[in-house]
């Protein structure tokens, strides 16, 4: 298991995510269509390793950069969809979530 971590500092990278996922994405694509050869001590005998991405965990700003999804407004819950019942407050015109 690997765990990769990004933390932009005070600026988050926003539409350039792909800047700082480029070298995480070519090393998984080698991983999964070429594999690297490894040594199993058990068994003492090589295997060709491959390797997936199966999940990732981020924060919701960051859940929006990763998925290209907009995380602002009556939309920006994407497992709710069109059927949110958020609504625009009156007065300062903020949308709010009453679910």
């Amino acid at each position: 298991m690997f765990l990769s971590m990004i933390i932009p500092g005070p600026k988050n990278p926003g539409k350039k995510l792909d800047v700082f996922l480029r070298p995480l994405i070519d090393e998984l694509k080698k991983l999964w269509l070429d594999g690297v050869n490894t040594y199993d001590i058990y068994r003492k005998e090589n295997f060709q390793l491959r390797a997936a991405l199966m999940w990732t965990i981020s924060d919701f700003p960051a859940y929006g950069m990763l998925s290209g999804w907009s995380t602002h407004g009556k939309l920006s819950r994407p497992y709710c969809m069109e059927h949110s019942k958020a609504f625009r407050l009156k007065h300062e015109g903020k949308i709010t979530f009453f679910d």
